[in-house]
């Protein structure tokens, strides 16, 4: 509002009171023309008053326009200045980028699982070319036994018969996996070359009752038998082939070179010794 005294006046609130009391002085002055004072009511001293409130008031909206103004011109400059600010941190992100990573299967990558598709058979018997052929004496020990003649001054006929024995296996060596098939495969080319039937292993008790003797063992001595089974020996080329189920027409073939011991399977092949000291 304005306070008027006799030499000065006070302008209070300036935007609001000051507009106010110009538009009460406004209305003023229209009454007094309708009234036929001829619209000039106000004193002179008033009347300057007045017209430095109206000129006041002409700067004040021109000062709120020019504020008007640059609140627009802020507003425009506010959202600039946000994206500009959100590139800067952008770019002074420290950015790591980790590998990838592939699915896996029972902790196996997946892509180094073989597909069912490509999966390889064998290998497979395909021929036995045999080197050489003989027979191991002392190849898987049966039994040992003893006889103490030393306290007797007469000759001792040392007779044995085994009434147990252990099963035994066959040897086999060769940079190939000796399936079932494959050992039936050579044991079929042994009966073919060397003749007679042969066989993996020898049974638990498969010696029983076989004897041995007699030995004479001298007087004052100790005699000695020991009892082995005998092997099949072999050695030569083995050939065998795998294939691959996505295709199982195509063979590839491999020639190894084995060695074997094995056992007479149509009859037990035994080897005693007989020594005294």
């Amino acid at each position: 509002m304005i306070i008027f005294t006799k030499n000065s006046y006070y302008f209070i609130d300036k935007n609001i009171s000051t507009f106010v009391l110009y538009i009460h002085i406004m209305k003023f002055r229209e009454i007094n023309t309708e009234g036929g004072y001829g619209g000039n009511f106000l004193s002179p001293h008033l009347e300057i008053h007045f017209c430095i409130i109206q000129k006041y008031t002409s700067e004040v909206l021109k000062l709120k326009k020019k504020i008007l103004v640059g609140l627009f011109t802020l507003m425009l400059a506010l959202p600039l200045s946000a994206y500009a600010a959100t590139d800067i941190k952008k770019d002074n992100n420290n950015e790591i980028t980790f590998p990838a990573t592939e699915t896996t299967i029972n902790g196996v990558p997946e892509s180094e699982i073989m597909s069912p598709m490509d999966v390889t058979l064998g290998p497979y018997f395909e021929s036995y070319t045999p080197n050489y052929n003989g027979r191991l004496e002392k190849f898987r020990q049966i039994a040992a036994f003893s006889h103490d003649n030393t306290r007797s001054s007469v000759i001792f006929p040392m007779s044995v018969t085994i009434t147990n024995s252990t099963s035994q296996g066959s040897e086999w060596s060769g940079g190939v996996s000796f399936t079932g098939e494959i050992k039936a495969g050579i044991f079929a080319k042994l009966s073919a070359t060397v003749s007679g039937s042969y066989k993996d292993t020898r049974v638990t008790n498969e010696a029983v009752g076989i004897t041995g003797g007699p030995y004479q063992v001298p007087a004052y001595k100790t005699g000695y038998i020991n009892m082995w089974y005998a092997a099949q020996t072999s050695g030569g080329t083995l050939r065998t082939y795998t294939v691959n189920t996505s295709n199982p027409s195509q063979r590839y073939y491999k020639d190894t070179v084995v060695n074997l011991k094995v056992f007479k399977a149509d009859y037990v092949d035994v080897h005693s010794e007989a020594w005294f000291q």
